[in-house]
């Protein structure tokens, strides 16, 4: 089995993140906090993101020290339990017990 391109990866991050800013649009907090489908639709896109910067070799992240790459990473699973506090009816952000 072949390794991917990191072409296709990088591909992949700018599809997700397109597909971020369609789904969310002009939305309100209120609207996209109250739209489950929308939110799961955005949650997924980031697990894309999260996945894809982590498939792409060091040495081509190395090139781009600018960009943040762990925390591109990590925040899949920070926006994840967000989105749960939402649905809890805390908000993003809080961080009340």
């Amino acid at each position: 089995m072949s390794e991917r391109s990191p072409r296709l990866y990088l591909d992949d991050l700018l599809e997700a993140g397109r597909a971020i800013q369609s789904y969310i649009g002009e939305a309100s907090f209120n609207e996209f906090t109250s739209d489950r489908m929308r939110q799961s639709a955005v949650i997924r896109e980031f697990e894309i993101i999260g996945e894809a910067v982590g498939k792409l070799p060091d040495p081509l992240k190395e090139q781009v020290p600018a960009v943040a790459w762990q925390d591109i990473k990590d925040f899949r699973n920070l926006v994840g339990a967000s989105i749960f506090q939402c649905r809890s009816g805390n908000r993003l952000g809080s961080h009340s017990q």
